[in-house]
């Protein structure tokens, strides 16, 4: 199967989230009724639809930032559960999660009426009213639905009008579905999404964009003291040559392998020391959703310091569409206040390691060497022309030179 790429942004989302090591989520009513008001806690954040089955949780959701933000605050809301209820500690829900983006609103209500007739489909129930633990309840009574479910937003484009929405609804529902979509990977052959074509000539405008950019910027011969919109200090290209071939430079992507590798476990270390996350967890796309995550930190700061984008791409295994799909959303899946810190503390490690060493070569120059016979010279000259004060402590000697002065003198004029 082809490898798809993940969509990050604000947007539509279809997330399928499981129990961690194949454990179920919901063990008794009680979990469901849990999972309801956890729903009903998330920020930044506005639910569509949801389906709950013992093993996973299927919601379809709205983000206002990114979809990891709603699976981080899941997480931390069941694990605060199963801790007072067990007095045990531990996740119940897996950092791997399913995540499809829906671009449009008549994939949007094909995917809710989908996720509501999995019960069916499971044969757990002969009808989908008949299931307690989703969202189909609310759509079929009208002004029932609570404040954090959003049902206008299927509605409105699944009946095409504000009249007997929720007879309408059960109209659809009650007529059997042309298409079953992938709710884990999508229709996409090129994005995990459920789009059209668009989608895919959108984001391949935004890669040529990208690569134009790129390819801009490394043919225009740089100044030593420009700086970029984050602080950090832009290197200067050294001939015509290393424009050409970035890797050709000494002073912009000249390292070699060793170094590259050491440049990639340094921050592959600051970005698991900021997030307390021991690198094994999320260093491969086994784990796909902290991969997904805090990978992309990691190349954007590689690519701070002017490792090309064809490099980075090698140096983690990826393709170079991913690396820059990467490095163009990057904001748009963390805060820039936290950017700008991991940033800082990259600039000054870098900054330290990459400090001219001391040497004990001889200069060039042999008009630059001072001989220490003069330095001796000119140390004299100083005593001479700046003789020392007496101490307090040597007043006797002084009186007797002084009168070994006037007897001397006397002599001499007699």
């Amino acid at each position: 199967m082809k490898e798809k790429i993940v969509i990050h942004g604000p947007g539509y989302y279809l997330l399928t989230l499981s129990g961690t090591r194949k454990h179920a989520i919901f063990n008794s009513v009680f979990d469901y009724q849990y999972g309801e008001d956890a729903l009903a806690r998330l920020q930044r954040a506005k639910v569509v639809g949801f389906c709950m089955a013992p093993e996973q949780l299927m919601l379809l959701v709205y983000c206002e930032q990114d979809w990891p933000d709603i699976v981080d605050q899941l997480q931390a809301m069941f694990r605060q559960h199963n801790e007072q209820c067990w007095r045990h500690s531990r996740p119940v829900i897996s950092d791997t999660c399913h995540s499809v983006h829906i671009d449009t609103m008549q994939y949007l209500s094909k995917a809710l009426l989908q996720i509501h007739q999995y019960p069916v489909h499971q044969r757990w129930v002969i009808d989908a009213a008949l299931y307690p633990w989703s969202s189909d309840r609310f759509y079929r009574t009208d002004d029932n639905a609570p404040g954090w479910l959003n049902p206008s937003a299927v509605l409105n484009q699944l009946c095409k009008t504000h009249h007997h929405q929720a007879l309408r609804y059960e109209a659809a529902m009650a007529s059997p579905l042309t298409v079953v979509f992938d709710l884990k990977y999508g229709n996409h052959s090129d994005l995990v999404a459920l789009s059209q074509r668009s989608l895919s000539d959108y984001h391949q405008r935004g890669y040529q964009l990208a690569i134009t950019a790129e390819t801009t910027a490394k043919n225009t011969p740089l100044k030593h003291d420009d700086i970029d919109s984050h602080g950090l200090q832009i290197l200067e290209y050294s001939d015509q040559d290393s424009i050409a071939n970035p890797l050709n430079s000494v002073k912009t992507s000249a390292f070699t392998l060793e170094q590259l590798s050491d440049l990639l476990d340094d921050a592959l270390n600051l970005v698991a020391h900021q997030f307390e996350t021991p690198i094994e967890q999320w260093k491969t796309n086994q784990h796909r959703r902290q991969y997904n995550r805090l990978m992309p930190i990691v190349v954007w700061l590689l690519h701070k310091i002017d490792i090309p984008t064809a490099i980075l791409a090698s140096s983690i295994d990826e393709s170079d569409d991913r690396i820059k799909f990467w490095l163009r959303s990057i904001e748009q899946q963390h805060p820039q206040k936290l950017l700008l810190k991991i940033l800082g503390q990259w600039q000054s490690q870098y900054q330290e390691k990459s400090k001219p060493e001391l040497t004990t070569d001889l200069p060039t120059d042999v008009s630059s060497i001072t001989p220490k016979t003069s330095l001796r010279r000119s140390k004299r000259k100083k005593s001479t022309k700046a003789p020392s004060s007496p101490t307090p402590l040597e007043p006797a000697a002084s009186s007797d030179a002084t009168t070994a002065i006037t007897q001397t003198s006397s002599q001499s004029s007699s």
